[in-house]
């Protein structure tokens, strides 16, 4: 017998599951993008809550956790996306979110001094710097 040689690569390999929820995942991105009307806002909420139950299941049974984004960006009682059908208030050291279907209420607390801006406030289009950097690239 010999010893087996392990590859030195790092390839992760996802199982069927893993595909199987990112399918899922997808779908409710979709529905989150469609422009909701007044005829079909129920049903779209309809769609993505049981898009998301779906989900849900599908990770109890084959216990797989779904990602921390993927938890926070949904109600935790109606399992409907908070990104339609929410609202999203930072307070102090917390951010309340609020479901605008169920009325259901979460306080996520952050630690001090541990969230930072994705972005500086340079990159943003009303700022001066930005302005002028962008007029100085037009001009070349």
């Amino acid at each position: 017998m010999t010893k087996k040689k392990y590859s030195t690569n790092n390839v992760t390999h996802f199982s069927p599951i893993h595909h199987h929820m990112n399918l899922l995942y997808q779908q409710i991105s979709l529905f989150m993008n469609l422009k909701p009307t007044l005829q079909n806002e129920a049903f779209t909420a309809l769609l993505c809550r049981t898009t998301s139950q779906n989900l849900q299941i599908l990770g109890k049974k084959s216990q797989t956790r779904l990602s921390f984004a993927i938890r926070r960006s949904l109600c935790t009682k109606c399992l409907v996306p908070l990104q339609l059908w929410g609202k999203v208030r930072v307070r102090k050291r917390h951010i309340h979110l609020s479901c605008a279907l169920c009325n259901h209420r979460s306080i996520i607390s952050y630690p001090v001094n541990k969230w930072h801006a994705s972005y500086s406030e340079s990159v943003l289009p009303d700022s001066l710097c930005c302005n002028e950097n962008i007029e100085k690239s037009n001009n070349e």
